[in-house]
């Protein structure tokens, strides 16, 4: 039976309590994914709400039960091997009142990036890397609106993520324009203050003494950015550990 969704009166669920992680193939491709969710009860949600998770791609979207908010029991089949691909996915997840007939969003949390398998299972990464297939392009950092940066390699070349993360070189190549692009994201007032938005702030504020106002015209903003990328590549000395590599 259908339902007319009510979106009145909704609560935002915090992505700290939801941990999703991608089971992927070898090429790179979801598989599956498995989920860990927590209800805070600070959110006071009524014990018989359904919760859904939703794991979408662009405009491909497959749903999930997840049982009551009391009782959160995975499905048995956690495939996503319907959505499209060529990009990242994201999740949201739902917790619905349907006792009336008219199901009513009680709480959201929307563009939940998930964490890779491989990942350390108790510290998430910052800027999580994720190997893909990029056709003819090295590296990707997918800025989906409002989801927390990742930094996409291409899968193509052997060890490339590796390589990515060891290599002096390509660090200095890279990681200058991706801090650039992510500070122009915390500069703009589109971005709501959610967990990954605060993460990224005191990163730039302990390491490269960002001050993030937002009373900044474009052309402040523009300047600002550019003094951060600059002591980003001083503290990281990119051009003398180059020189050192080249000089062997």
């Amino acid at each position: 039976m259908s339902h007319r969704i009510n979106h009145t009166g909704r609560r935002k669920l915090r992505h700290e309590g939801l941990n999703i992680t991608l089971v992927e193939t070898s090429g790179g491709k979801p598989l599956s994914f498995n989920a860990d969710l927590r209800i805070p009860e600070d959110l006071q949600i009524a014990q018989n709400h359904k919760v859904y998770v939703e794991a979408y791609v662009k405009t491909s979207c497959k749903r999930f039960d997840f049982g009551a908010a009391n009782r959160i029991i995975p499905p048995a089949d956690l495939s996503l091997s319907e959505l499209d691909s060529g990009a990242n996915v994201l999740f949201r997840v739902k917790v619905v009142d349907e006792s009336d007939g008219v199901a009513r969003i009680a709480a959201l949390a929307d563009k939940v990036r998930p964490k890779n398998e491989n990942d350390d299972n108790n510290r998430k990464p910052l800027l999580p890397l994720v190997s893909k297939d990029l056709g003819e392009q090295l590296w990707v950092l997918a800025e989906d609106e409002g989801a927390e940066p990742i930094l996409n390699v291409n899968n193509a070349i052997p060890d490339f993520k590796d390589r990515v993360i060891n290599d002096p070189l390509l660090k200095a190549a890279i990681f200058p324009h991706v801090i650039r692009e992510i500070a122009f994201l915390l500069y703009s007032d589109e971005n709501e203050e959610d967990g990954w938005v605060e993460k990224w702030k005191e990163w730039f504020r302990l390491n490269l003494g960002a001050d993030f106002n937002h009373d900044l015209d474009e052309e402040e903003k523009k300047s600002t950015v550019e003094q951060l990328v600059d002591r980003f590549c001083e503290k990281k000395r990119f051009v003398s550990s180059a020189k050192a590599i080249l000089d062997k």
